[in-house]
């Protein structure tokens, strides 16, 4: 099984396992209990994209001054 697939189904299970934390509670407890030994390499990598499929991008793009060309404002 890849880091990816093992990051995915742990949160999975979390998500089954802990039905009262709202998706932001739940994000951070996810967050909290990393299941892997250390936060660094491949398998940091893979849990950090996993937690990107489940509950979406933690930050918003940062707002730029550039204008939309197709926007005639």
């Amino acid at each position: 099984m890849s880091w990816y697939a093992e990051s995915y189904g742990w949160i999975k299970l979390q998500q089954l396992e802990n039905p009262e934390l709202s998706m932001p509670d739940l994000r951070k407890y996810c967050s909290k209990n990393y299941p892997f030994a250390e936060r660094k390499g491949y398998a940091y990598k893979a849990f950090l994209e996993a937690m990107r499929d489940v509950f979406g991008a933690a930050r918003k793009p940062k707002p730029t001054a550039q204008k939309d060309m197709l926007n005639d404002d």
